[in-house]
């Protein structure tokens, strides 16, 4: 909810801050799925959802990848040569406008300097 509430609220209802469902106890979740324990479809509690904490995971998330990326790179050595062509191949395949607080090719593979 959190991520949705910063990068697009217009799509999150009013209603929100009523769905929580809470199912501390799924044994069977992996045979039965969500249908198992929920009828709604939700899990947890949406009600505690932020904007701000939905913009503080993005930057997380964006981080640990960086971190990764980063790991991977360093890892086999790729010519640098071959950074914009692998992001040429990427950059295709990402959402047209990225969330708030994220850009496409900040990353040190994505420059060409």
């Amino acid at each position: 909810m959190s991520i949705l509430l910063h990068v697009c609220p217009q799509a999150v209802g009013a209603d929100f801050v009523n769905g929580n469902h809470i199912a501390d106890e799924r044994p069977m979740l992996l045979v039965h799925g969500m249908a198992g324990y929920t009828k709604t479809g939700i899990i947890g509690r949406p009600s505690a959802g932020t904007a701000d904490k939905g913009r503080a995971l993005l930057a997380s998330l964006a981080e640990s990848f960086d971190d990764h990326l980063s790991s991977l790179l360093d890892e086999r050595q790729p010519p640098r040569s071959q950074w914009k062509e692998v992001w040429n191949l990427i950059q295709p395949l990402l959402p047209a406008d990225p969330p708030r607080g994220v850009r496409w090719g900040d990353h040190r593979c994505c420059r060409s300097n």
